[in-house]
């Protein structure tokens, strides 16, 4: 009796595992022409759409879309598609995306999600807001899919984005669909391994720019320079084993180059004033956005 007790928790345990394997359900992984068949883009013309080698985080291809810089008479909103394979999606209250941005500028990219119905526009919109240089795991709530969707009849993933002012380049990997209540896939070697080179690519523009800094300063030391590059010092050494720490510590590399590229402007001006011999001691300077008015105090 006791063995078959234990036979019976262990097909049980056994069942379970293959449950929770079936759970989740991948729809693209990118790695063949039959998956690249099923893609399309609004404006072939101008834009291309095709498997890569570069930036997968599952097995060794991504799909990458490229659009040029646009210009007047360009299409305003370039897009690519898919038709997903697996179009009953109740059940499924989650979608997972790898999308990495490898450009120099903060890439907008826009989502739909719908049925069959023509105008795919009144499906779920979820918009991305992806740092330069990143790669990152977006997890999309399909539990708000409006009522008027058919959820057993999905039948289009759309991207877009909107009169990109340089040439855009994005990957996106590993489209995976995720029952209510299961974790999050692991997340892979590449991912990882992507986050921690665009980190190190980060490091170098913060570096650079201290220096910029130091070597204005000569002999001289200024306590901003010094807080700001000990922190440097800190991310660098710190543990960044996972994506959550990685793109913490990439964000806050951007904030610090930031901080550091302003006390660059600042010294270079009194670099500048200096060699003009104008006397900068009884001087104010201060920092503003081209979005931002700056007069007088009297002046309305």
């Amino acid at each position: 009796m006791f063995r078959l007790q234990i036979l019976v928790i262990v097909i049980l345990l056994a069942c379970s595992s293959i449950l929770s394997a079936e759970a989740s359900m991948k729809l693209f992984d990118f790695e063949s022409d039959t998956d690249l068949s099923v893609w399309t883009m609004r404006s072939p013309a101008q834009d291309t759409l095709k498997l890569s080698s570069k930036c997968a985080t599952s097995g060794s291809h991504s799909l990458e879309f490229f659009t040029p810089s646009w210009k007047a008479g360009m299409e305003n909103w370039p897009a690519f598609q898919g038709v997903p394979s697996i179009k009953d999606w109740n059940g499924f209250d989650r979608l997972v995306v790898d999308i990495t941005n490898p450009g120099l500028d903060t890439l907008p990219l826009g989502m739909f999600i719908s049925d069959s119905k023509p105008e795919f526009r009144n499906g779920l919109r979820h918009d991305f807001m992806l740092p330069a240089r990143s790669i990152r795991r977006c997890i999309v709530d399909i539990s708000k899919m409006p009522n008027a969707v058919d959820r057993s009849d999905i039948s289009i993933v759309h991207f877009f984005m909107n009169c990109p002012a340089a040439d855009t380049r994005v990957y996106i990997d590993n489209i995976t669909l995720l029952r209510s209540g299961e974790s999050l896939p692991d997340e892979p070697a590449a991912l990882l391994s992507a986050e921690t080179s665009f980190l190190g690519s980060r490091m170098e523009d913060a570096r650079y720019a201290a220096d910029k800094c130091k070597s204005l300063l000569g002999k001289a030391e200024d306590s901003r320079l010094t807080i700001l590059t000990k922190e440097l010092d800190l991310i660098q050494k710190s543990d960044n084993s996972n994506l959550d720490k990685l793109i913490h510590a990439s964000d806050r590399v951007d904030v610090i180059t930031g901080q550091l590229n302003r006390l660059l402007s600042l010294l270079t001006l009194r670099d500048s004033l200096k060699k003009l011999d104008i006397p900068t001691d009884t001087m104010l300077v201060g920092l503003a956005s081209s979005a931002e008015k700056v007069l007088p105090r009297d002046v309305p």
